[in-house]
């Protein structure tokens, strides 16, 4: 279904130029385990930066622990999710790194109905460093394109 609503994009002329979205890509952030201790001994307090394209969110940062729960939930709209991909950032206080991933939206294609929920590994970070995340494609169906529409609209006579 993504392709067609590719195709469908490419075949339009959009007089200001911006290409709509073909879907929505929903992130639920929901906790970590396994994070390093800063270099001075102390817990971190964690925050998760999501990053596609030129749109990002940030979670809350969390009080010191190196298992921080975040519960929250984003949106990100896509235009070509087999050019796209998710980072996700960890960091002390927005300051320091803690560890990075990142998912090309492209694999999401071939994940049963459009749906990556599970534990991730951290570059960057101590091996049993990992993020728990849900991630969702949402592809605008091509019954809510415009010449999709008109043709349902075409009154259908019987014969």
């Amino acid at each position: 279904m993504c392709s067609q609503v590719l195709q469908f994009h490419s075949r339009q002329s959009y007089l200001n130029k911006a290409v709509p979205s073909v879907g929505l890509l929903f992130v639920y952030v929901d906790r970590a385990e396994g994070l390093a201790l800063k270099k001075s001994g102390k817990e971190p307090k964690v925050g998760v930066e999501l990053i596609l394209g030129k749109q990002s969110h940030k979670t809350t940062v969390c009080d010191r622990t190196i298992s921080p729960q975040w519960d929250e939930a984003f949106y990100f709209r896509v235009r070509d999710p087999s050019k796209e991909m998710l980072i996700v950032k960890l960091s002390h206080c927005w300051t320091l790194a803690m560890g990075s991933l990142a998912i090309p939206l492209r694999e999401m294609l071939s994940e049963p109905e459009l749906v990556l929920d599970q534990w991730l590994n951290l570059d960057g970070a101590s091996p049993q460093s990992q993020i728990l995340l849900r991630v969702q494609l949402k592809v605008l169906s091509p019954k809510m394109c415009p010449g999709a529409v008109e043709k349902a609209r075409t009154p259908v006579v019987p014969e």
